[in-house]
């Protein structure tokens, strides 16, 4: 008989938070959120704000542990856009998500990265201010 950790009635198994992996968002079976660092239930919207800041966020299966980041994160940014006037992402990039599929898709997800990443560098550079050197 193998030594499983007891489960507990009506609530998920306890899962090991990973120590040193920045912030853990526990997600359970009815949607609930909780952040593991500030005790609490956290709604879409602050978890994007967390997503947004330096340290790294992570979303795991409050059950499994199985990492959730990724579709978390696109469920939370597509949400988001149905509240929005403009849509963050245009109807050609949807399309070509929808399109674009096996090793294209691996393609696009590299161009897609490049872009965001030069975007943001070019943008870095443009919000630092100009030092002058002292003759």
């Amino acid at each position: 008989m193998s030594q499983a950790t007891p489960r507990r009635r009506g609530r998920p198994p306890l899962i090991a938070v990973p120590e040193g992996t920045g912030r853990i968002i526990k997600k359970y079976g009815n949607r609930r959120l909780y952040d593991t660092r500030e005790s609490r239930y956290v709604n879409q919207e602050t978890l994007l704000d967390l997503f947004a800041q330096e340290e790294e966020v992570r979303v795991l299966d409050a059950s499994s542990g199985e990492d959730l980041t990724e579709r978390v994160l696109a469920q939370a940014i597509l949400g988001e856009e149905t509240r929005g006037s403009r849509p963050l992402l245009p109807r050609a990039v949807l399309r070509a998500l929808a399109r674009f599929r096996g090793r294209e898709r691996g393609a696009l997800e590299r161009h897609l990265t490049q872009a965001v990443a030069a975007f943001t560098a070019g943008r870095s550079r443009r919000l630092t201010p100009l030092r002058r050197v002292a003759p």
